[in-house]
């Protein structure tokens, strides 16, 4: 159930900073992102990138937190 669900982003898997969701609108869209808090390491890989999935029909913002937190590291 989505009212259950816990929105709670895991650190980066490369450097451990505390990461952050935003909702970004574009152009005729609107994305859920998911960012650092601050900033990576700058020897991360992920340093300088955020991550951002469609906000539509078919990507809830329960998805998005799912997949950040349930990549492979």
């Amino acid at each position: 159930m989505e009212e259950d669900f816990d929105y709670t982003l895991k650190p980066c898997p490369f450097c451990g900073c505390e990461m952050k969701y935003t909702k970004v609108g574009k152009v005729g869209r609107d994305w859920h992102r998911v960012e650092p808090e601050a900033e990576h390491d700058y020897e991360c890989i992920l340093f300088d990138s955020q991550h951002d999935f469609p906000q539509d029909n078919i990507t809830s913002l329960q998805s998005a937190y799912e997949s950040w937190n349930t990549r492979a590291i």
